[in-house]
């Protein structure tokens, strides 16, 4: 039979000769973990955690059975030890020992790329693991955190080897692993069918992944806390970490689809600048006493999104806070979005110039977010500056699900590069040409639609088109009155720095002669200092088409939204296109004392013609609430 191994290496000086030694399951066709979140294709029936016939044998649990027939097989598997930080040249040295003829049996070890002993230890501390195709031994159903002085819990058999708080500072009580083991029943007849139903194996109660979470957020879908924590959280290092497990397969929900409602309503939700840190964020610039930071955010986020039931929620940069505080970002992500979560509300974002501050690049954060659930988000073209440059459509509720509204998400980078060793900061970053290029391009190969869009079921307007029909009220100041006209979808856009033109002069009302420019922009900082034309050379050439009587060419692109300058909130019209910002949505990012924390709200309506804003403060105050395109919005 065969054995799985869950070994915990101490990379430091000296010596010892002890492991863990159980198994875990691998499923068939699913994301694996915290460490690559990467799809594994396996053999036609899954894997299940296995345990075997245990022996010990020079302080190791060894399956005697499964590896008897290996010559050669050292089955004490002795942990390796290592003065050396697990960089790349270092990681196979520091690794636990094994065979060509065990990895190809068992499988390679894997690293929980967690080191136990960050910030708190005197040497590094790493969780190493294999995993078993076989159904043929039993497997691991439970694992329990139990004082190492002490005997395990009844039907649990104890760990040996170095504690889980091995090389902490201060020194901590020492803690092992207790686990329990549970045989598949009618697998030990050494027939491949004797296992007859793979569903119940996918969805058993069986630990399949393991890995480590700092703070006190709710860890990863499908995953569980192992109660105590491994370190309670000190004055010095207040980050409570914990053993994290995930349980048989939890599949993802499917992607959602971004759909108009039958009235011809979406609603979109901006949450600004929420600047979460790995443990509980500090309160900044805010009157409200008590407060703790990212947790008065999350309930704060939570009443927002019950009062407004936004069909999406964008996320416009610097979700975490950078600047030394979110640097485990695995734990950061596994909070920032959970309100949005529970709720299944479809969401995306962009990211700030603090996201990628700490462990883990651009790249590998949108590798873990797009496969988060309800997430929309892509990281889009890799040949394109940045990470995350991708359009979403939003179609309308009819079997004919034509595309009505366009969202395009563009990564505008964090900082500019140094032109020298010797240069030690840099402005902010900017939109680059191939960013201009991929939007025009991406423009340009939208379809034209039926403006006004009318659904296959006139009823369901309920009188709308009638009431055009026969005359009824005027329902626009702009220039589409009605008429039919092929074109594209209006789009909005969001991005987190906002581009240096949103300080230009804004349009005047034809009406009125007032300034189109509603809200608070309270500092007028935070754009590059390099103006790339992304204004003038992409989202002024990019049209829907003619439209209305004059046939005017418009611009595809309504409405920029963007985060970053946490105290400015206002909407300015600048050549026909409104500039917004989001206002900050957090107490853990800077603000002004007196000014409250705020979201900004998107209603598209009448199947996309219409496109309304407003604010909702900590308070519950809706305020500037106004028409941006269509209803009442000033004439172009």
């Amino acid at each position: 039979m065969s054995v799985v191994e869950t070994n915990i290496p101490r990379a430091k000086r000296g010596s010892s000769n002890l492991d863990w030694s159980f198994g875990f399951a691998q499923p068939k066709n699913h994301k694996i973990g915290w460490q690559n979140w990467d799809v594994v294709e396996l053999e036609s029936k899954p894997a299940l955690s296995t345990a075997g016939n245990i022996s010990q044998t020079n302080g190791s649990i060894s399956d005697p059975e499964a590896e008897g027939d290996i010559e050669g097989v050292d089955e004490s598997l002795p942990l390796d030890t290592c003065i050396f930080p697990p960089w790349q040249g270092f990681t196979d040295y520091c690794a636990p020992a094994s065979t060509p003829a065990q990895d190809s049996r068992l499988g390679k070890w894997v690293r929980v790329d967690k080191d136990i002993n960050k910030r708190s230890g005197i040497w590094y501390s790493y969780i190493y693991y294999r995993r078993s195709r076989r159904f043929d031994v039993p497997y691991i159903t439970s694992l329990k955190i139990i004082p190492s002085s002490g005997p395990p819990p009844p039907s649990y058999t104890k760990s040996t080897g170095d504690d889980l708080t091995s090389g902490s500072w201060p020194a901590l009580s020492g803690l092992s692993l207790a686990y329990k083991l549970q045989a598949v029943p009618g697998a030990f007849d050494g027939l491949d069918d004797s296992i007859q139903d793979e569903a119940e194996f996918q969805e058993a109660d069986v630990i399949t992944e393991i890995d480590i979470l700092w703070g006190d957020a709710s860890p990863w879908w499908g995953f569980k806390r192992i109660e105590p924590p491994i370190k309670e959280g000190t004055k010095r290092f207040p980050e409570t970490q914990s053993l994290v497990v995930r349980m048989g397969i939890k599949p993802l929900p499917p992607k959602p689809e971004l759909r108009f409602h039958a009235n011809g309503t979406f609603r979109i939700m901006q949450v600004a600048d929420l600047h979460y840190s790995t443990g509980v964020g500090v309160c900044k610039d805010t009157e409200k006493t008590p407060c703790v930071g990212d947790v008065d955010s999350a309930l704060l986020l939570d009443s927002v999104l019950d009062a407004e039931t936004p069909d999406m929620v964008i996320f416009s940069g610097d979700q975490l806070n950078g600047q030394q505080t979110s640097w485990d970002s695995m734990s950061v992500l596994s909070k920032f979005a959970k309100p949005v979560i529970d709720r299944k509300i479809p969401w995306a974002l962009v990211f700030g110039n603090h996201d990628d501050e700490n462990d883990l690049s651009r790249k590998e954060l949108m590798s873990a977010i797009s496969r988060m659930p309800y997430s929309v988000s892509i990281a889009g073209d890799k040949d394109v500056d940045g990470v995350g440059n991708y359009l979403l459509k939003v179609y309308s509720h009819d079997p004919s699900k034509t595309h009505l509204a366009s969202i395009y998400m563009i990564d505008s980078g964090s900082y500019q590069k140094a032109t020298s060793v010797f240069q030690k900061t840099t402005g902010y970053d900017y939109i680059k040409q191939s960013q201009i290029d991929w939007y025009l391009s991406t423009s340009s190969k939208i379809g034209l639609i039926e403006r006004p869009f009318q659904p296959d079921t006139a009823s369901d307007l309920e009188g709308i088109w009638t009431k055009r029909k026969r005359g009824g009220p005027k329902r626009t100041r702009q220039i589409n009155t009605g008429e039919r006209t092929l074109v594209k979808p209006n789009a909005l856009m969001f991005f987190h720095i906002p581009l240096p033109e949103h300080i230009n002069p804004a349009d005047l009302d034809p009406d009125t002669g007032v300034p189109l420019d509603t809200g608070l922009l309270l500092d007028t900082g935070g754009s590059s200092s390099v103006n790339s034309g992304f204004f003038e050379n992409g989202i002024k050439q990019a049209t829907t088409g003619k439209i209305g009587k004059n046939k005017k060419e418009m611009n595809e692109v309504r409405v920029i939204s963007n985060g970053h300058v946490h105290i400015a909130e206002n909407c300015r019209r600048i050549q026909g296109i409104w500039m917004c910002f989001g206002g900050g949505g957090s107490y853990s990012g800077y603000g002004r004392i007196g000014f409250e924390r705020r979201f900004r709200i998107f209603d598209i309506s009448e199947f996309g013609e219409r496109i309304s804003t407003y604010k909702h403060t900590e308070s519950g105050k809706i305020i500037d609430q106004m028409d941006l395109v269509g209803g009442d919005a000033p004439v172009l």
